[in-house]
């Protein structure tokens, strides 16, 4: 699934727009039947963390990020094969953008 970048505007802060996006999502994700909602924030977004940290549970993953260029030498690097607009790396499946 493409990821979807939202945040409340600055005026909705602190209002718990937040907190009542976050439960609307469990609702949709109850709905279609996904098994969990995963997202990622700035280390240093302190005021949004405190907010995750109250409704959701920090995974020990790390993300990371790797530039066009060497998205265009993925081939030499480990094998890949493309699966309904997708790319598994050792059954890891990551959405084209």
């Amino acid at each position: 699934m493409p990821s979807r970048r939202w945040w409340p505007c600055a005026a909705a802060r602190r209002a718990g727009v937040g907190e009542a996006l976050l439960a609307r999502l469990g609702e949709i994700a109850a709905e279609r039947g996904w098994r969990c909602v995963r997202w990622i924030t700035a280390e240093d977004n302190c005021r949004a963390r405190t907010l995750y940290d109250r409704v959701a549970a920090k995974t020990g993953w790390n993300m990371y990020e790797m530039g066009v260029e060497r998205l265009a030498r993925a081939d030499e690097m480990v094998p890949q094969h493309r699966i309904d607009q997708q790319v598994v790396f050792h059954g890891s499946a990551v959405a084209d953008r």
